[in-house]
């Protein structure tokens, strides 16, 4: 993406790449003049790629070859958000997909989660948070039915923040009646000492040089500030973060439950699940998980 200031991003400043063993010193663009790159989702043949550059407001489908993990051009928009301007608002940000071919959709500044399908066009499902910024979606959980959803609260003013105390908190989203497809993972750099090898090579590249000074002003640090950061917690190796199941509580079979599980403060909240009106299976129970 381009720089960011407090009048927003420069646009077509970005690009897409396609990064593999043989290219991790020189990545293969795929994509030029991208704003905000963002959600990336393949589909469950993995034969197809969906891709957000969030300020087109729509979602496209690239073709995608496994067996030589090639991507193609551009061919068609499998979603477009402002086709249901009056139903929603807001940019897509971060998206999962379903086992079911049916993606799911943070809906940056428009305080929802959408389900639609990329084969139609068209908007299946629309959930509510309480918070205006969403910024991401994924599945989780031991059947993998429970859909996290992230949310800022980094744009709101002093007032909006007290007007939505959710904003900023992970929510955990059950009974939507499908489920995700298991993550995989591609090890191309050879862990924690490629890893590190990388992080260094790209600091001494000029994509990543200290920012010229009329450019002090940006809304985030410096892209080589957080590679420094980066690459301290690459050197530290951590173990991932797991998360602690819980029992309980009544299941109900009939609505879309939405708990939030991780406040902005980072600790789990207390309060009763908000609900939102939905169809759907029944899931694990919610606010389940809790993180460190």
């Amino acid at each position: 993406m381009g720089y960011e200031t407090p009048a927003g991003v420069q646009k077509y400043q970005g690009k897409f790449y396609k990064i593999t063993r043989d290219n991790i010193e020189d990545p293969t663009p795929v994509k030029d003049q991208v704003s905000i790159s963002n959600g990336l989702a393949w589909n469950k043949a993995n034969d197809k790629l969906y891709y957000i550059d969030t300020p087109t407001k729509k979602i496209v489908e690239f073709l995608y070859d496994d067996s030589k993990g090639e991507v193609s051009g551009e061919n068609r928009t499998a979603f477009d958000v402002a086709q249901y301007t009056g139903r929603i608002s807001g940019s897509p940000d971060g998206m999962t997909i379903d086992q079911d071919d049916n993606l799911w959709i943070a809906l940056y500044g428009g305080g929802a989660v959408i389900k639609a399908n990329p084969t139609t066009g068209e908007l299946l499902k629309v959930v509510p948070l309480p918070a205006r910024d969403v910024t991401s979606a994924m599945w989780g959980g031991p059947d993998l039915d429970v859909l996290f959803v992230t949310t800022s609260r980094h744009s709101l003013e002093s007032d909006e923040k007290m007007q939505q105390p959710g904003a900023g908190s992970v929510f955990a989203i059950t009974n939507l009646g499908t489920k995700g497809l298991p993550a995989y993972t591609a090890d191309i750099i050879d862990g924690v000492a490629k890893r590190k090898s990388l992080l260094e090579n790209l600091l001494s590249t000029d994509l990543f040089a200290p920012l010229p000074r009329e450019n002090s002003n940006l809304i985030y640090p410096p892209s080589n500030e957080i590679l420094h950061k980066l690459l301290a917690l690459t050197a530290a190796a951590a173990p991932p973060i797991e998360s602690e199941q819980k029992q309980g509580a009544e299941q109900d079979t009939e609505t879309t439950e939405v708990a939030a599980i991780a406040a902005a403060t980072h600790q789990p909240t207390t309060s009763k699940p908000t609900r939102s009106r939905s169809s759907g299976a029944g899931g694990p129970t919610p606010g389940n998980a809790i993180f460190s």
